[in-house]
């Protein structure tokens, strides 16, 4: 029997945890969607346990936890913003490659094209004031956080673990397909050229469609009700 309700998987940014999605559940349509915030290994609930280093650990943690929520014939969206996106997009084709199964749709937010994601500057491995300055510059930590001593000892380690999955990417090529139709959600103001972002659509075999909303990376932050609606009218 079917699964009545879509799942909406979604994966948090570096140095985020499942909490980021929990407003959702205000402008989700729960008659259509059943909301899964995944939570990554040493962070916000799952804070006990060890951290991954490494994008293919996180993204097979990631990919068994999705594959055991779902069955051959459930409906699915999986949501990755920032680093989630990226996890996203190889979780989706692990299950393509390995189950011949796909997603009912798929949404990428906060980053560019996957051809471009491993030109970032590495700053997982510079001393802990060098790391702060250049995160700062993305905006997601506000001066609370970065002058609280006790805070910043809870965070950093679990941003810098973070830093080091993304560095570790392996490269992506355009033969690296997805075979899902699939939203690109972007900040207007957010750092990404558009011509990256509109490189996406070669990425994917099905539709893909990109979205900008008011706002730079962290976007989503003050768009959940608009993001919902989007997602509520998928059909």
């Amino acid at each position: 029997m079917q699964d009545m309700k879509i799942k909406l998987f979604c994966l948090p940014h570096a140095g985020g945890s499942s909490s980021i999605y929990y407003s959702w559940n205000k402008y989700i349509d729960k008659s259509k969607y059943e909301l899964i915030p995944i939570e990554y290994a040493g962070h916000g609930i799952k804070l006990d346990e060890n951290l991954n280093y490494l994008f293919d650990n996180l993204v097979n943690d990631v990919y068994n936890e999705i594959l055991h929520s779902i069955k051959k014939d459930t409906k699915y969206i999986i949501f990755g913003h920032s680093m989630g996106a990226y996890i996203a997009f190889e979780v989706e084709r692990k299950i393509e490659n390995k189950y011949e199964k796909k997603a009912f749709h798929m949404i990428f937010s906060g980053v560019d094209a996957p051809c471009y994601w491993n030109r970032n500057k590495k700053i997982a491995s510079l001393s802990d004031a060098e790391f702060i300055e250049q995160i700062q510059t993305f905006g997601g930590i506000n001066d609370e956080i970065i002058n609280s001593p006790e805070l910043m000892k809870i965070i950093l380690p679990i941003l810098k673990a973070d830093f080091y999955v993304i560095e570790s990417m392996h490269e992506y090529q355009e033969g690296f397909l997805i075979s899902t139709s699939s939203t690109i959600m972007n900040g207007k103001n957010d750092r990404y050229k558009k011509e990256n972002i509109e490189h996406w659509q070669c990425f994917s075999n099905k539709a893909c469609t990109i979205k900008y909303y008011n706002g730079g990376h962290f976007f989503i932050n003050d768009n959940a009700k608009l993001i919902c609606e989007y997602i509520n009218s998928l059909n």
